[in-house]
């Protein structure tokens, strides 16, 4: 038995290979077939990269660094939408008897149907094995300090390589444009850190896009990351410099959507674009966390916006 808070790492969850694929967007879809069209464009984007998302790797990595840093308190992962699922870990820990738990999605930016749909999951999790715990819910921690750092020093990496007439361009997931009228704070978290990490590193202009956005036949927050390039292009910009702040890994979203589709338009209008490299599981984003979570430990944090679930 063990009176430790326990750390619950919660990721989105990723397919490893094309068997995955379907049973992988019925669960995003909450049991509804995917459309076949919705099916064979996802496939072929893994295959595309090679299947080489790190999504879980990078996951379990982190939770074996933290464990070490913090000493080796209990930290556990729990998917979203894939194997190990956040059903998953929280059976395994009301087996080893855990009294508390304090829960990160690995999504800084609060969105009720994003990071919302982690803490929903959870406390279904929760209720579904009669697992009464105190749970530490942390909703927001995208102006954490020490997270702000870890972007400055990406960002400094990336602009030192190239020439003066670049641009950066800061971007994040998109999500529907409704979620503005229901005064959702997910737009202007991220706008809010792009500002925190562009006054870091003393950057006078920077603009910010959104990527990913799927085909729902709704609108959803822009410009794209490729309307913005093409926009910058008919602006003279021959360098662009992709800072993906809203993702944490080397994964789909980054590997496809920035790597090869932004690349290769940027390439046809005669432009370069440059990505900084992602926090994955580096020490310094491991540093990071472990200080978040002793703050969460010690005392509130104006940084941090937490939730008892």
């Amino acid at each position: 038995m063990t009176e430790e808070r326990a750390i619950l790492l919660l990721a989105y969850g990723t397919p490893r290979n094309e068997k995955e694929v379907a049973p992988y967007l019925r669960d995003i879809r909450e049991g509804k077939e995917p459309a076949d069209s919705a099916l064979k464009d996802l496939i072929k984007r893994y295959e595309v990269i090679k299947w080489s998302s790190n999504l879980l790797e990078c996951t379990f990595s982190l939770k074996n660094k933290l464990e070490t840093e913090l000493r080796r308190r209990p930290v556990y992962v729990g998917m979203k939408h894939w194997k190990p699922f956040i059903s998953e870990a929280v059976e395994q820990m009301k087996e080893d008897r855990i009294k508390s738990i304090t829960a990160i999605p690995l999504a800084p930016y609060y969105s009720l149907m994003s990071t919302g749909g982690y803490e929903k999951k959870l406390k279904r999790a929760l209720e579904a094995v009669s697992y009464s715990t105190d749970v530490l819910f942390v909703r927001s921690w995208y102006a954490f300090p020490a997270y702000i750092q870890v972007w400055k020093r990406r960002l400094e990496a990336a602009v030192e390589k190239t020439e003066e007439k670049h641009s950066v361009v800061f971007s994040g997931h998109s999500l529907p444009e409704r979620i503005l009228a229901m005064g959702d704070p997910y737009r202007d978290n991220l706008l809010d850190c792009a500002r925190l990490i562009a006054n870091e590193t003393r950057l006078k202009k920077w603009e910010f896009a959104f990527t990913s956005a799927s085909n729902t036949g709704e609108k959803w927050l822009g410009p794209s990351l490729l309307e913005k390039i093409q926009e910058l292009s008919r602006k003279g910009v021959e360098l662009v410099v992709s800072a993906p702040i809203g993702f944490l890994c080397d994964h789909l979203e980054v590997l496809y959507d920035i790597d090869i589709e932004a690349r290769s338009l940027a390439e046809r209008l005669g432009m370069e674009l440059v990505r900084t490299r992602m926090p994955n599981d580096d020490d310094d984003f491991v540093q990071a966390l472990k200080l978040m979570i002793e703050e969460l430990d010690s005392r509130a944090s104006p940084y941090l916006y937490t939730a008892r679930i």
